[in-house]
Formats: C-alpha cells, sequence, structure tokens
C-alpha cells in the first residue's frame, strides 16, 4: 500500500570518499553514505574521532576521517564528549519513548556504553580529564572528581525567577567555572560548590579559552569576550543572518587572536581575537571539530539543506561533502518503491503537491540510479511492475499511464476522474485494479477501467487481490467523517460483503495478502498502531500486534510466513506467520512511506528526504547477490571499458578469479531499456574481454550517449557506465 502524497529527480551516480561501514540489516541506497540529521563532531586529537547522528548508532575514525565506523548501539546518544580514544561520556537515553536523559560512560571508544548516572540531566556535558567532570541538570549541577564511579549532587543553584534549565557547561580549571541558560547566567569560582548569577552569559551556547585569561562565549546571534579571566565580559561582533534561523551554530578558538564561527549563512574567521571577521565560504555548517590549523571535519548542510559530513584541508575556506544524492533538493519524498527481481526497480516521488515530480530506475539492485521521464503532470503515488517490460503508475485525479518498455515511454490510462491513487494491483498484463477514494477495475490492461465501489465504502484507503475474484479493500484515512472498515469481494468487484464495520476509532492504511486466506491490515485506533491478522479469508480478524510509539504506514508480504511494516522510523517483520513481530534495525529516524519485499528478508524501503534502504537476502541461494566493488568480488572483477568514450567498438574486461562458466553482458541506454545481450563462456581463470560495436540487438548503431553495462555470472553481478560518440 503506497501513501497518497505525490513525486521525486537527476542521473545516475557514482563517487569515491570516505568509507562508511554499516552494520547488517537495512542500509542506505540514497543519499550516501547516510541521510539521517548529524549533530555533533567530536575529536581528540588528529586521528580519533565521532559523529553523532540523530539514531542509535555512532560514528568513528581512528585514521583522520579516511574511514568511518558505523556502530550500532543499544541507547539513543544526544551529547558526547570524549577525554582520549577510548574513554568519554555521553548524554543518551535507552528508549526513544523516554523523556529522561542520563549519563553513559565508554571505555572502549563508544562501542559499548555503561550507565553511570541515573538522574535526569541536561546536554552540555564537561570534562577537563579522566577523572574530572560535571553534567547540568535543572537547579543542579552534578560533578565527578573519579571518573564517573561517583557523582555529587553540589549545590542548588538559585535563578532570579525560580527553576530552569541549563544548556551547557564550561570549565576553565578545577575551580573555574560557568553555565548557561536562555536567559542567564552562573559562575563558580570553588569548583561548583557554589554558584552566583551572571546575566551576561545570558543564552550562551559555547565557551572556549585561550588561556587563563582569554576566552571567548558564543551566544545567538552575538560572540562575546572577556580578557581578565571572565570576570567581565564585552560584546565584541554581532552577527545578523539573513534567515532568524541561520544562527552561529559554533565557535573555534586556535589562539589568542584567530577564531572561526560556523553559521547557518556560511563560515567566518577572525584574526583579531573577533572584532572583524572574513566570510570564508557560504556553506552552511553546525558543529565544526579541528584537527589542526588546516584540517577539520564538520556535520550540517549543503546548498539542499541535506544533512552532511565535510572535510576542509585548508582552514576552512573550502568544504568537500561526502553526501551523494539522486535527487536535487532535501525537500524531495519518495512515495512507492517497487522491484521485479533483486536487480531491477523503480521508485517515484515528489517535493509536494506542486512541486516537481520524479521517477527513477536501477538495473543493478540500486548500485546507480537514472532518470526517467514523468508521464504526464500530476503528482504520481503508487508504482507496479509485472516484470522488466510491464508495468504501470497512478496518482491524482485519476492518471494512469501505462508502459511496456521499462518505463521508457508511457501510454495514457487516465480515467479522468477526481480521485487519488493510493494503490495499485496488476495480476497479469490484462486484470488489475486502482484504489484511492474508489475502486477501479480493468480486464483490458487499462484500456477501459469500470468503478467497482459501493456506496458504503466511504474513502477506500488501500486494496489487496490475489486473483480475478478475490480482494479486500480498506477505509479510514484520517478523513473525517470517514471511518475505518475492511471489505471483501469474492467475485471480482460486483459485490462487496463488510467484514469488520464502519468505526469512527479505526484508520485503515494498509492491507496485503499472500492467498485467498492469509492476510494483514495496518493502521491506527485512538491510542495507538496496529496490526490486524486473519486466517480465514477475513470472516475472524484479530490483533496481532500493537504499537505505542509508532504509526504503520506500508506493509508487504512475501508469501505467508513473511511479512515487514514499517512505521514512522520503525521497521517490523515476521517469519512465522505473525505469531511474532521483531523490530528490525533500522538506520533512520526519516519518515518512510512505502517497502516493497523481494524475498522473505530482503527488499527496499523509501520515504522522506529521498531515502532509499535496501536489505540484502540472508539467503543468497534465492536471490543474486551484488558484490559492492569496495568490498572485493568473490567470482570476478569488472573493469572500466575501453576506450572510453569510443565510436566504433569498446572492450569491456573482467579479471575472472574463481572457476569459470557463463557470463552475460547486458548494455542498458540511459532509460534502463535493454540494447544488447551478450553470452560469454569462460573456459579459464584470469582476464577476459568482451567487445561491443555500439550496435542494438538488431544490428543497429546505438546513438551517442551514456549507457550502462551489466556484468552477470551465477549469483553476482557488477555494473559499469560507459559513453558512445558518434
Amino acid at each position: 500500500m503506497k501513501k497518497l502524497f505525490l513525486i521525486v529527480s537527476v542521473l545516475m551516480f557514482g563517487w569515491l570518499f570516505p568509507q562508511v561501514v554499516f552494520g547488517q540489516g537495512w542500509e542506505w541506497q540514497n543519499p550516501l553514505p547516510q541521510g539521517n540529521d548529524l549533530n555533533i563532531v567530536q575529536f581528540v586529537d588528529n586521528q580519533n574521532g565521532w559523529i553523532v547522528p540523530v539514531t542509535s548508532r555512532l560514528f568513528r575514525t581512528n585514521n583522520d576521517g579516511q574511514t568511518w565506523e558505523t556502530l550500532q548501539l543499544d541507547v539513543f546518544l544526544r551529547d558526547v564528549y570524549f577525554v582520549t580514544p577510548e574513554i568519554g561520556w555521553a548524554i543518551a537515553r535507552k528508549d526513544l519513548r523516554d523523556t529522561f536523559f542520563n549519563v553513559y560512560h565508554t571505555q572502549d571508544g563508544g562501542q559499548t556504553w555503561e550507565l553511570q548516572l541515573d538522574e535526569n540531566v541536561d546536554p552540555g556535558l564537561f570534562f577537563l580529564d579522566s577523572t574530572t567532570g560535571w553534567v547540568p541538570a535543572c537547579q543542579f549541577m552534578h560533578h565527578t572528581p573519579d571518573g564517573g564511579k561517583t557523582w555529587v549532587k553540589q549545590a542548588e543553584i538559585h535563578w532570579p525567577w525560580g527553576g530552569t534549565c541549563l544548556d551547557g557547561v564550561f570549565f576553565r580549571d578545577p575551580l573555574h567555572g560557568w553555565a548557561f541558560a536562555l536567559s542567564w547566567g552562573i559562575k563558580t569560582i570553588d569548583g561548583g560548590q557554589s554558584w552566583e548569577s551572571d546575566p551576561e552569559l545570558k543564552g550562551g551556547r559555547k565557551m572556549v579559552f585561550a588561556d587563563s585569561s582569554q576566552g571567548w562565549l558564543m551566544t545567538p546571534g552575538t560572540v562575546i569576550r572577556t580578557v581578565d579571566g571572565g570576570q567581565t565580559w564585552e560584546t565584541i561582533y554581532t552577527f545578523t543572518p539573513e534567515n532568524k534561523d541561520n544562527d552561529i551554530e559554533d565557535l573555534v578558538v586556535f589562539n589568542r587572536n584567530e577564531l572561526l564561527i560556523s553559521t547557518g549563512e556560511g563560515v567566518y574567521a577572525s584574526s583579531d581575537s573577533g572584532f572583524t571577521w572574513e566570510k570564508l565560504t557560504e556553506q552552511p555548517l553546525g558543529s565544526v571539530a579541528f584537527l589542526d590549523n588546516s584540517n577539520a571535519w564538520a556535520v550540517g548542510s549543503n546548498e539542499r539543506h541535506d544533512p552532511a559530513m565535510y572535510q576542509t584541508i585548508d582552514g576552512g575556506r573550502t568544504w568537500q561533502t561526502d553526501l551523494k544524492s539522486i535527487v536535487p533538493t532535501k525537500t524531495a519524498f519518495f512515495v512507492d518503491v517497487d522491484f521485479v527481481n533483486d536487480q531491477v526497480g523503480w521508485v517515484i516521488g515528489n517535493t509536494g503537491r506542486l512541486g516537481p515530480q520524479y521517477m527513477f530506475k536501477t538495473v543493478d539492485g540500486g548500485a546507480t540510479w537514472f532518470e526517467l521521464q514523468v508521464p504526464g503532470n500530476r503528482g504520481l503515488g503508487a508504482i507496479q511492475f509485472l516484470d522488466e517490460n510491464l508495468g504501470w503508475v497512478g496518482g491524482s485525479s485519476g492518471t494512469v499511464f501505462h508502459t511496456t518498455d521499462g518505463g521508457a515511454t508511457w501510454l495514457d490510462r487516465s480515467i479522468g476522474r477526481t480521485v487519488g491513487f493510493r494503490e495499485v494491483v496488476f495480476l497479469d498484463p490484462l486484470n488489475g485494479w486502482f484504489v484511492g477514494g474508489s475502486i477501479w477495475k480493468t480486464n483490458d490492461g487499462g484500456e477501459n477501467w469500470v468503478d467497482v465501489s459501493l456506496d458504503g465504502i466511504n474513502f477506500a484507503t488501500a486494496g489487496a487481490f490475489v486473483d480475478t475474484l478475490h480482494g479486500w479493500v480498506v477505509t479510514g484515512g484520517n478523513r473525517a467523517p470517514e471511518v475505518g472498515s475492511i471489505w471483501h469481494t469474492s467475485d471480482g468487484g460486483r459485490s462487496w460483503q463488510q467484514q469488520i464495520s464502519d468505526d469512527p476509532l479505526l484508520d485503515f492504511d494498509g492491507v496485503a495478502f499472500s492467498d485467498t486466506n492469509i492476510g494483514w491490515a495496518i493502521g491506527v485506533d485512538a491510542t495507538q498502531g496496529f496490526i490486524y491478522a486473519t486466517q480465514d479469508g477475513g470472516q475472524n480478524w484479530f490483533i496481532q500486534q500493537t504499537f505505542i510509539n509508532s504509526v504503520p504506514v506500508d506493509i508487504s508480504v512475501f508469501d505467508k510466513m513473511n511479512a515487514s511494516v514499517i512505521g514512522l522510523g520503525n521497521v517490523v517483520s515476521t517469519h512465522d506467520g505473525g505469531q511474532t513481530w521483531t523490530s528490525e534495525i533500522n538506520p533512520t529516524f526519516n519518515f518512510l512511506t512505502a517497502i516493497d519485499l523481494i524475498d522473505g528478508n530482503a527488499g527496499w524501503i523509501v520515504g522522506t528526504r529521498s531515502t532509499i534502504l535496501h536489505k540484502k537476502s540472508d539467503n543468497p541461494s534465492s536471490i543474486e547477490e551484488r558484490v559492492e566493488p569496495e568490498a572485493g568480488p568473490r567470482t570476478f572483477r569488472l573493469l572500466q571499458n575501453y576506450p572510453n568514450p569510443f565510436a566504433a567498438e569498446t572492450q569491456i574486461s573482467f579479471d575472472l578469479i574463481q572457476s569459470p562458466g557463463q557470463i552475460i553482458l547486458t548494455i542498458y541506454d540511459i532509460l534502463g531499456k535493454t540494447v544488447r545481450t551478450i553470452t560469454y563462456f569462460a573456459t579459464n581463470t584470469g582476464q577476459h574481454h568482451i567487445m561491443w560495436d555500439g550496435r542494438d540487438t538488431f544490428g543497429n548503431r546505438s546513438a551517442s550517449g551514456v549507457y550502462l553495462y551489466r556484468l552477470q555470472m551465477n549469483h553476482e553481478s557488477q555494473a559499469g557506465k560507459l559513453i558512445l560518440t558518434r
């Protein structure tokens, strides 16, 4: 079932940047290397650093950022502070439903975290060394003198207007410290035993000292300085952003004279202690960590405002990002995905009701994507292909299009009614349904459509059909006065029987069946999300799973034993027919919109911010397993064609590492249409060559342009890109 959102753009992409290694489970295919918000970057020396994303993960490097390892955690981090490559602390919570944050400690560089302080605390912990630290809380400061073995709640902090919470803390030495809140500040000269107010620290976010006397404090829109060890402060710079949300994000102090600030409108540097500033770059950045005066890592937003890691090697004048995406804007989101096998699939999406619509295709399991021309000018909401050539898309205002060449060209089969399709189900080239408000059926491939809705079916949100006779639709959709219900037909839509009566508290969003008996429906009621199940074709429905902190959005069923449901930042799956549902490792909190399983434990998920997630099969024999180039092939290694570009013919070479066998070379045009297939039998290991003369299957000369080539042997395949010039 696909939510009605409407549709998403760009060319194939390929790149080489610092590698991010993810664990098992759902992994990023777009954007790469990942698409989560990134909050904090910290380095303790010129080799060891960490980046904190908004998930239960932590990125770590021990080679100055050349590679980043992803650590899967059992806590959700909000703030970190490391003092050595191994020892650090974090403000974190155990579960997303927790409203309180605690202090956790690691002694292995962030791989494992142990609870140290089971008290509700605020972000902004600070350590002078591996033993002495402080962490703020509302009206209190917690202090440890022994690396967190014991924590002491220091004297209560008395604010001028009553209780408040702190946003940050900094200590210059074991005695002199400062803490900041939105509307006030406090300071101590006895290590936190007592505190006195200091209104000059109002709104402080980060404090840095160059020595015992000179220091700076970053506040909203200003930089203030002290030259007497913090006894007095003066405002030396006021930043006025064009957009009020593009405030100062971070402050870096190199020495008494040289400073740098990152903002939502660029990076600025000062060489006179902060009185005047030079704009180095327009790049909006957040947290920044310098390894030395030239090299730094940062997190923030690129020109499309997508979350990304950034690196500079020239002191911040230029920044390079690792982020690559097939869509040109952060506001793009995918609404549906469909794969016909482990290699060939399509995604559709948009940037809003009136924004650009997008369609992409892959022929190599998502390693590369190329843009297809979007049919029509209406928002598309559902897509389905029967094979690599036959497919349909539908969307708003009764839009229906049909392709017989994999999406290269489309035929208009629109219904011409004011309906918005959310689901498309075709059983064969002739028989299909579109569901969205109404229910429409065709038995001639879409040439003609018949409305098979009943008056009692108010707003159909999704449908499931297992053959030409048996189908189910659900209603709801949060559209008052619509009510939730489940309907069934056993005669191809000529009549419908209600299986769950209208319930104003139910809102069904998806339904899927593996056969005429086994099925599931998802949705929400007044208090929780749910998965309904039936084992007798819907005569009896029962709640099989509930979700307190998530809303089910889409369901994909592979067979009667295997199904997956996605929700708000959550993926649950069953492999025993629904007796148990297990949460899976999900690398993002982005809103997920659609899922498509291609076997019991593999498939694709799409969502907002151009999210594409992929999970490979645990059973390689049931599905081809593409070898990632950087992981090293097990059977062969594909080489770049030569010459490239070429005019007459080109040589596609590969190293056969293991046993000889049959090799299949397929050439695709930029729209994903098969141009030529060449079968080659390798009789020995070593390097082999296949020639392509630039002609298609019928001997016609192919036009100039970019082409994809895919080499496949047994259960492995690799792809490359070539350019033909005439």
